[in-house]
């Protein structure tokens, strides 16, 4: 049972990381696009437009995406095709609703927004215009939600690849033509393809042709609010957190600084969070199947921490080794500041792996009030730790910020899910955490020695190595890598 659980996590991360890695050499092209024509204060722009309609539909899209995704889960888990298909009725009236709102809140307000955001009226219309992209990406997030629950994870990769391809092939004529023109036109396009490819492959699943009558509806939209007000919330304190930072960069440190931040922050959240989109797409709609079954609940959060490990451990330490390499080629040179930035962010990212699957059990759970307390934490302790390090360490500070932030939450979600499910580490998982947390320590360490240019790449090819080979051994035990191997080359000699 445990080998097949551990094949089904590898099976879905596998099929989702694909996708995702096709997406990111998409973005990757098309922010190296930006970074050559429009410059970092491009970037910086973009970002902060980004960044402040992500905050609109935080706050407008009541938390639809996570919420929908166990109500139908659970529902599709239970058998019960009839509820199933009253969710998705109620759901797909809730994100239109939502997604006018924060269109309208978006484009009335569009004035205030661009003095809060830039201080000026340059840009209001360009919030004008991109008020649009909330309502759009609601309707996205609510078609999504449906083919999650159902745990259509090929359709879901599928929709992924497609938008990514087709995101950049619009994108390149676009930035080419219009240059320093093209920034409302680049973040729309993303929300136009992504709504025709999700309302495609959503369509495609047969719903129960019952009535769905008033007091169906109002029960569902309760429970689906319920909780999505939660994570809405939770979602609306990181995003504004994470906002305030960038708000803060541009103020102190000018508006290049927050495009070199930006460019920082995309390096090591688009990139290394693959890692965690890849596995939350089966993760979650799988944990909320079991929320009756706490041994369950426990076994599988083991099971996706030892994953998510093995191959995010020497992902941050190939990332960490080649930032001096990727950030130039992937932007310009005018990146590099971005590095000792990066350095912290990923170790941070490294903190964030070893609790993620731990705060899906609150979501699952049901436990809204917990999780908004502490997602507000997370997303508020950011940027408190960053206003006290800014001034002393520039960039760098909000890197150890980050880091410093995902200590606290480490420990606050560990003893929550203890409580709430009796979780405990098990003892690979221990190993794995101490294992990947002090090499990847002393790595940093390293790295910021004054050493010589050929000793510094030996030490960086002994890390990557140790972290490679370490992680290949520890799967080998887990999957049997070897009878993997050999049966795909006897699929090979079969062929010929």
């Amino acid at each position: 049972m445990q080998s097949s659980s551990y094949k089904q996590i590898i099976k879905s991360s596998g099929i989702a990381g694909l996708a995702q890695g096709i997406d990111i050499f998409s973005r990757l092209l098309r922010t190296k696009l930006v970074a050559l024509w429009l410059g970092a204060s491009g970037i910086g722009v973009m970002g902060i437009l980004q960044s402040t309609i992500e905050l609109i539909s935080s706050f407008s899209g009541l938390g639809l995406g996570s919420s929908a995704i166990r109500s139908v889960a659970v529902s599709v888990a239970n058998g019960n095709e009839q509820k199933v298909g009253e969710v998705i009725t109620t759901l797909r009236w809730l994100v239109w609703v939502t997604g006018v709102f924060g269109m309208a809140f978006c484009f009335l307000f569009a004035g205030s927004l661009s003095h809060w955001a830039f201080g000026n009226d340059d840009y209001v219309i360009h919030f004008h215009v991109l008020s649009a992209t909330i309502l759009l990406s609601q309707i996205s997030v609510g078609q999504r939600a449906i083919i999650q629950g159902y745990r259509r994870l090929k359709w879901l990769a599928k929709i992924q690849v497609g938008v990514g391809l087709v995101s950049v092939l619009l994108a390149i004529p676009i930035t080419y033509w219009l240059r320093e023109n093209a920034i409302i036109p680049l973040i729309a396009i993303t929300y136009v393809v992504t709504l025709g490819f999700t309302f495609f492959y959503a369509r495609k699943i047969p719903l129960s042709k019952g009535t769905l009558t008033l007091d169906e509806g109002k029960k569902h939209s309760i429970e689906m609010i319920s909780l999505g007000f939660s994570t809405m919330l939770s979602g609306l304190f990181v995003t504004a957190g994470l906002y305030g930072v960038r708000l803060l960069v541009s103020n102190q440190l000018g508006i290049v600084s927050a495009g070199i931040y930006q460019a920082g922050w995309a390096f090591s959240m688009l990139y290394l969070q693959m890692l965690f989109q890849a596995m939350s797409k089966d993760y979650f709609p799988h944990l909320s199947g079991l929320v009756k079954d706490h041994k369950a609940m426990v076994a599988l959060c083991n099971q996706q921490l030892h994953i998510a490990i093995l191959v995010g451990f020497p992902l941050i330490i190939f990332m960490i080794c080649f930032a001096d390499l990727l950030i130039p080629l992937l932007y310009s040179s005018e990146f590099l500041p971005a590095i000792p930035l990066f350095q912290w962010l990923a170790f941070g990212t490294l903190l964030k792996l070893f609790v993620w699957p731990l705060a899906f059990v609150l979501l699952a759970k049901k436990q809204s009030v917990t999780y908004l307390i502490t997602e507000a934490c997370a997303g508020l302790g950011g940027l408190v730790f960053a206003c006290f390090l800014l001034g002393d360490y520039g960039l760098k500070g909000v890197g150890i910020a980050y880091f410093l932030n995902y200590v606290v939450y480490n420990i606050i979600i560990y003893f929550i899910v203890n409580r709430s499910i009796q979780f405990q580490f098990d003892s690979f998982s221990i190993k794995l955490i101490l294992l990947s947390f002090s090499i990847t320590a002393l790595f940093l360490v390293g790295m910021n020695l004054e050493i010589s240019i050929w000793l510094y790449w030996v030490m960086k090819l002994i890390f990557l190595t140790f972290s490679v080979v370490f992680s290949l051994f520890e799967f080998n035990k887990i999957i049997n890598l070897k009878e993997k191997l050999n049966q795909v080359v006897g699929r090979f000699k079969k062929k010929d």
